[in-house]
């Protein structure tokens, strides 16, 4: 237990000397900085890119890509979303380019405001069980029915966004965005066993955050970046 106090004691120091450290270095305009974005760990995603600077500061190209993890079986009291691989391109203009400041305690900053254009994609799956009722017009009698589906998604999206990009500590860069677009694709659906297409009485409804949603889709966020 002692031997675990002292290197829990040793590694707080080494962070503290390390965040000093970097309080004491001067502020550069970034080359190209990693990115990550929190708010899509709430979809069960990872997404992590890469901004890249043009020399002049006044433009850059972002590239992100994303891998989505979700249980393979669900039902249809719980919502889910789909599994699978995505990537995002996005051309961007700085309005107000990244410029040094201060605060009124002496402390450096850079901030910069952009707008961009963008264009994601991406190929997903998933599988669930869910109960639907079939309608026989014949009889005028529902009957329940508990079947499997497998879906095969494709989807696609474009827009833009306006963003403020400053620095926190002089090491981090915060990039707080809002716009929108459009979203769309494909979705392939397989029923086993084999059920009408639309059974009656069921209904599906796919957020924003939803590779599967189509339709005007607002943007917004946060990533977080380092400089490399």
């Amino acid at each position: 237990m002692m031997v675990m106090k002292k290197a829990t004691l040793l590694l707080l120091v080494a962070l503290n000397l390390e965040f000093v450290s970097a309080q004491d270095t001067p502020l550069e305009i970034p080359g190209t900085l990693f990115k990550i974005a929190p708010q899509n760990f709430i979809d069960n995603t990872l997404k992590v890119g890469a901004e890249a600077f043009s020399k002049n500061k006044k433009y850059s190209y972002t590239v992100y890509f994303s891998a989505s993890y979700s249980y393979t079986e669900s039902n249809q009291n719980n919502y889910y979303y789909p599994a699978g691989f995505g990537g995002e391109f996005q051309f961007r203009k700085y309005i107000a380019p990244l410029s040094l400041n201060t605060t009124k305690r002496g402390k450096e900053y850079l901030q910069g405001i952009y707008v961009g254009l963008y264009a994601q994609g991406g190929k997903y799956e998933t599988q669930d069980s869910q109960l639907a009722f079939i309608f026989d017009p014949n009889t005028s009698v529902q009957t329940p029915v508990t079947y499997t589906k497998q879906e095969d998604i494709t989807s696609i999206g474009g827009g833009f966004t306006i963003g403020f990009h400053r620095t926190l500590w002089k090491v981090l860069y915060f990039d707080v965005y809002l716009g929108g677009g459009l979203q769309g694709g494909d979705i392939i659906k397989t029923y086993t066993p084999d059920i009408p297409p639309e059974p009656y009485g069921f209904y599906e409804y796919y957020d924003i955050f939803d590779p599967r949603y189509h339709g005007v889709m607002p943007k917004f966020g946060l990533h977080i970046g380092v400089m490399l």
